[in-house]
């Protein structure tokens, strides 16, 4: 007897490509038009004039383009390159067993407090988004998967802790560089004004990203099977990549510099960020420079590094590819000006 087939959702990269052609298709139907830019004084940025729309000439995009735009997007993004590198560097870092071995020391001396440990992990995240974008937070997922599944919860938990305590600390944008005071300039409003109202959405909503996280993890930490991604974590498990607590663990002293190196790392990339106004191609430089250095006081030789500094990289390749294709769905519904 036949069987239905049960309804599968399509790969990320159907999904995007589909939005591509869809943006594509709406340069042929929708009119073009385009509005005059000016220089605002506050902050030196060009922003639109709302005064100055007019029509344009219809300028449709090929559908033969698309694949242009897409490969066009993966060379020449600057944030596809810091998230391939921040990937392959903190693959070098972990390949050094220093997280390995902190990790472990730590939930051994706190093995009645892991919650503890979980609500501190998710604070100080929640701060450190109130800066700095998570995006360029994507390199401490592997550590922060390591220390979960140490733990006892999944690797979604991980996640979490970057996309609901530092993503909502960042779109509350108490202090946020790149939203909050960008959009005051604009409005001709003190930067940062108002700081008081969103210290106190910051707080409501990162107490609610918090107790949400520790809720799930202390289900999976029951019952595994609980884990939204049990199947993934079954496939860690079979291939080895779980994790438990060692009770004699050590760490040596090549790994404490290698932690000294990472949080080094940590500290010039925050300042660099707030202070230097670095962007996604100076914070992918300071990535490469943690790899050089933390494979060096590692004990690793470079032939080593390069090979898990490539085994980092590859493994964020569908990620990037992501990226690039939804940075083509932007240029295409720029240049046909809809």
């Amino acid at each position: 007897m036949s069987q239905k087939k049960k309804f599968q959702i399509p790969h990320v990269f159907v999904i995007l490509v589909a939005i591509v052609i869809l943006a594509t298709a709406m340069t042929y139907i929708i009119p073009a038009g385009e509005f005059a830019r000016v220089k605002n004084e506050a902050t030196g940025k060009m922003i639109v004039d709302a005064t100055s729309f007019t029509w344009v000439e219809q300028c449709p995009v090929s559908f033969f383009q698309i694949p242009n735009y897409i490969v066009k997007a993966l060379a020449g993004s600057s944030l596809i390159w810091m998230t391939i590198f921040s990937a392959a560097s903190i693959e070098v870092i972990l390949a050094t067993g220093a997280f390995d071995a902190a990790i472990n020391i730590m939930i051994h001396k706190y093995k009645s407090s892991e919650k503890l440990l979980l609500i501190g992990t998710i604070i100080v995240f929640g701060i450190y988004g109130m800066r700095q974008n998570p995006v360029s937070m994507i390199g401490f997922i592997p550590v922060l998967v390591l220390f979960c599944r140490m733990c006892g919860y999944d690797a979604l938990v991980a996640v979490a802790i970057v996309v609901l305590a530092a993503g909502g600390s960042q779109s509350i944008g108490p202090v946020a560089p790149a939203t909050t005071a960008i959009a005051q300039g604009f409005a001709d409003l003190p930067i940062f004004s108002g700081i008081g109202y969103r210290l106190v959405l910051f707080a409501v909503f990162l107490a609610l990203n918090a107790y949400f996280i520790v809720t799930y993890a202390m289900k999976v930490k029951k019952d595994p099977k609980n884990s939204l991604v049990y199947d993934l974590e079954e496939k860690a498990r079979k291939q080895g990549l779980d994790t438990s607590v060692d009770k004699k663990a050590t760490i040596t002293v090549r790994q404490i510099l290698v932690l000294i190196v990472f949080f080094a790392s940590v500290l010039v990339q925050v300042y660099g960020g707030i202070k230097l106004g670095w962007g996604n191609t100076e914070t992918g430089v300071a990535f490469v420079w943690l790899a050089v250095a933390g494979g060096i006081v590692g004990g690793m030789m470079p032939s080593e590094i390069a090979r898990h500094f490539s085994k980092g990289a590859a493994k964020m390749m569908t990620a990037a590819i992501m990226i690039g294709i939804a940075t083509a769905i932007s240029s295409v519904l720029s240049d046909g000006k809809i």
